[in-house]
């Protein structure tokens, strides 16, 4: 929820799926507030991670990509 880390957006059972576009709002060191969007209609599921749905929310920079996660850790 904060560009130091200091409050997780998701709980440790929620789920968002890798891969969603990204509309970046601002930087703060090596983490971007982003707003997150679905554009695949696949927010419902059963833990749904509802601070991401709901509003911006910070990532790592380096997260934000066409090829993440990187296609070797896919392997």
């Amino acid at each position: 929820m904060d560009a130091a880390g200091t409050k997780e957006a998701c709980g440790p059972k929620d789920v968002m799926r890798p891969g969603p576009p990204v509309n970046e709002v601002q930087r703060s060191g090596t983490m971007s507030q982003v707003v997150i969007l679905d554009a695949m209609w696949r927010w419902a599921s059963k833990n749904e991670c509802n601070n991401v749905q709901n509003g911006p929310v910070w990532i790592a920079t380096n997260a934000i990509t066409t090829d993440f996660p990187p296609k070797a850790a896919r392997q």
